[in-house]
């Protein structure tokens, strides 16, 4: 997890993996996604390193915002 200009960047095969096999037509498959990301930890590791909610967050091809 590292800050690259305006956003940060979460790398990792599973968390990666996850991104790629959500659906974010489906609001519960986008629900599901964070509820995992949070038991990985990635959310306290985005808080640690400086991200505020409404920082943008790449993971694989995708960009979220931080919630």
């Amino acid at each position: 997890m590292e800050a690259e200009g305006d956003h940060y960047r979460v790398q990792g095969e599973v968390v990666e993996r996850m991104v790629a096999r959500t659906d974010f037509a489906n609001e519960e498959a986008v629900a599901y996604l964070q509820e995992r990301l949070e038991k990985l930890g990635v959310s306290d590791r985005l808080r640690a390193a400086g991200a505020r909610p409404g920082d943008d967050v790449v993971i694989g091809d995708m960009e979220f915002e931080f919630w």
